[in-house]
């Protein structure tokens, strides 16, 4: 899964792949299409920090969104990130921040068969943020915007190339386990959210990986 990709153009490919026709509902229901239930999810501790300026590509790790991470500006001088404190502001929304370590997840229309469902994901614990997304069956790929997040500061919002994706994967009898794998969270930035006066077309982004035990059904 290419998360890296702007959001617009991964679920536009995730529909042009698989096209919506051939639907059928199934009375009997839709087990192998049926990704609904709670979810548990366990994060990585390693974190991916990108800046790009102008095409030249920047990558430092980090152990979680803390510590202070140096880039270099086009001048060679420092450019330093204090995550603690850039994620701390009101006006970023952070990976952490994305998605909650117990998610639920529902389905439109889980009973007709068809390539791709319309998902809705929420905090069981605080249901007042839905965020929509697309699930692919051929590959069981899944996507959720992202774009757009933040609180107030329209140089801090979310650029399309954020998302939150990942593969459900099927319990079988060989003793995997239902669930997600492959999981990642991606949020960028315009550079200038992090530094004044960087160039207008410098891109700071976040991304970090999780997997997610499946619960229980939906209440």
């Amino acid at each position: 899964m290419h998360l890296r990709l702007p959001l617009g153009i991964a679920l536009a490919s995730m529909l042009a792949c698989s096209g919506t026709g051939g639907k059928t509902e199934d009375s009997a229901g839709n087990p192998d299409q049926d990704v609904r239930g709670l979810y548990a999810l366990s994060w990585s501790e390693v974190y991916t920090l990108r800046l790009d300026i102008g095409g030249a590509v920047q990558e430092q790790q980090t152990d979680g969104e803390t510590g202070i991470v140096t880039f270099n500006a086009p001048d060679g001088s420092p450019l330093e990130v204090d995550l603690a404190t850039f994620c701390a502001d009101a006006a970023v929304v952070c990976p952490s921040e994305v998605l909650p370590d117990r998610v639920a997840i529902d389905q439109d229309d889980p009973l007709v068969v068809q390539d791709v469902h319309s998902l809705r994901l929420w905090d069981p614990d605080d249901p007042s943020v839905v965020r929509s997304g697309l699930v692919r069956h051929d590959t069981d790929e899944f996507l959720f915007a992202l774009e757009g997040e933040g609180n107030g500061d329209s140089s801090c919002g979310a650029l399309a190339l954020s998302l939150a994706g990942g593969t459900f994967q099927p319990g079988d009898d060989s003793g995997v386990e239902r669930g997600i794998a492959d999981g990642k969270v991606a949020v960028g930035w315009l550079g200038i959210c992090a530094w004044e006066g960087l160039a207008v077309a410098a891109t700071l982004s976040m991304e970090t990986t999780y997997t997610g035990t499946w619960e229980a059904e939906l209440p």
